[in-house]
């Protein structure tokens, strides 16, 4: 029995983790892997024996080996997002990524290490700014966005930049809040903050292939 997202309640079903391209012309999926959940992964032995692997490394490898890329940028949820081995495959490689994280994730910059909610909780009102993440089924996915860059020394010279992007919601929620989701972002030196904001709504691009 897991919880799935769709019907809201623990069932009995399968869950996936899916990859798919997106581009101007549109989008479709390339991957998936079956979601064993962590109840059922915590004997690492037995896991070896069937040949359980890491979906998010499994995913990448063969979309690696089928000569899939080059790709631009990417973006995932925090299951893969908060993985800093994944974000720094992805950096030696240096394909852009905009990757969702838990809002108690480390934010390390030359002022030291914070948690991403604590470093937006810091932005002025002027820093927010409100765009489209992408069109939805009613149409525009309109959100409040912030953007801070975290300059760090190991980066210095390298033609590589880190920044911590905030997507806050409009419409409160029944608790009366307004709910930030939190990205930490790689890419390119010169890379705009409209850009950043388009990829990470291009995230529900996998949703649409269904």
């Amino acid at each position: 029995m897991i919880y799935g997202q769709a019907p809201g309640r623990i069932e009995n079903c399968q869950l996936g983790v899916f990859c798919a391209h997106t581009t101007v012309k549109g989008r479709t999926l390339m991957d998936r892997e079956l979601y064993l959940p962590k109840s059922w992964t915590v004997d690492r032995d037995r896991c070896q024996r069937p040949g359980c692997r890491r979906m998010s490394n499994s995913l990448r490898n063969r979309f690696w080996h089928n000569g899939c890329w080059p790709v631009r940028r990417v973006t995932a949820d925090k299951a893969c997002g908060g993985d800093s081995k994944f974000r720094g495959w992805l950096k030696r490689l240096r394909i852009g990524y905009v990757v969702a994280v838990p809002s108690s994730a480390p934010i390390v910059s030359l002022s030291g290490s914070q948690r991403a909610d604590q470093v937006v909780a810091d932005a002025p009102t002027e820093a927010w700014k409100r765009l489209s993440g992408g069109e939805g089924a009613k149409g525009p996915r309109l959100f409040d966005w912030a953007v801070a860059t975290l300059p760090t020394v190991s980066e210095a010279g390298t033609g590589w930049r880190r920044w911590l992007l905030a997507r806050r919601s409009l419409p409160r929620n029944a608790r009366g809040e307004l709910e930030i989701a939190y990205y930490l972002c790689g890419a390119q030196a010169g890379t705009n903050d409209d850009d950043l904001i388009r990829v990470a709504g291009a995230r529900w691009s996998v949703e649409d292939c269904f």
